[in-house]
């Protein structure tokens, strides 16, 4: 069991196999899942938070506009919420 710790974010690091049972620690966050490998994201765990608010009474296309800005821009795509009032 080895850990290693990808301190450049070099191409080849994120095609690399790793070996089984080793932990990788990532603060560029580009190194795909592996099986048999615990890949550490740093800052993954705890995704800066930002809300936006826009007041969009009476204009759904901006709304809309904004979700599509959103879904399109977002770096951690399971990690956004867009709550809504009308």
């Amino acid at each position: 069991m080895s850990t290693y710790f990808v301190a450049t974010k070099h191409a080849e690091y994120a095609t690399r196999e790793f070996p089984p049972g080793s932990t990788v620690i990532d603060p560029w966050r580009y190194i795909p899942d592996q099986p048999d490998v615990t890949v550490r994201r740093i800052g993954e765990n705890r995704p800066a938070r930002i809300s936006i608010l826009l007041p969009s009474r009476g204009r759904p296309d901006w709304f809309l506009r904004l979700v599509q800005s959103v879904r399109a821009t977002v770096t951690h795509p399971r990690f956004y919420v867009i709550v809504f009032f009308y």
